[in-house]
């Protein structure tokens, strides 16, 4: 069996990562969210983060991806208000994705690492949204220490964003 390698997102890898949201699209057809599927998958996966992107390697093969962007708006306003800090110090762990055919790797959980030990090491707070129709990928994030602060309506979709604070056992808000 094969280890799981985290390296940061290059060029080359958009050609696969697309591949691999056909392949999310094919299975659960609400992720990415409809306004997505319209646009270059590659551009809209990496649009938000800003802060970085790393994808996971199994078998020599990329099978996931997740970014680290910076917020603003009613979203930033949300977790400023929750915990007491400015918008601009919380990046948002965004747009991850696993090849549905590589599930129970640990893929989304080594990423999600390297992404929140990121925003630390940029001392900045880890934070994520999740759309509500996304119940699994919630439940999951929930089950794994994250703590919902709230939700805001969203305006591209008829769903609701629940925003996420990391877990606590993986960061400090004090």
């Amino acid at each position: 069996m094969s280890s799981l390698l985290v390296r940061c997102w290059q060029q080359r890898d958009d050609a696969v990562l697309k591949n691999i949201l056909y392949a999310q699209i094919d299975e659960d057809p609400a992720w990415p969210p409809r306004y997505a599927h319209l646009l270059n998958l590659g551009e809209w996966l990496g649009g938000p983060a800003d802060l970085g992107r790393w994808v996971a390697i199994h078998g020599g093969e990329v099978v996931g991806h997740i970014g680290l962007g910076t917020i603003n708006g009613a979203v930033a306003e949300r977790f400023s208000c929750a915990t007491g800090y400015e918008p601009r110090r919380f990046a948002e762990l965004c747009r991850t994705v696993v090849d549905p055919r590589k599930r129970g790797l640990g893929v989304a959980g080594a990423l999600s690492r390297k992404a929140i030990k990121e925003a630390l090491t940029r001392q900045r707070i880890p934070v994520a949204t999740v759309l509500t129709g996304r119940g699994t990928w919630l439940e999951m994030m929930m089950n794994t220490g994250w703590q919902k602060i709230g939700d805001i309506e969203v305006k591209i979709s008829n769903e609701r964003l629940a925003l996420l604070l990391a877990p606590q056992k993986s960061v400090s808000y004090t």
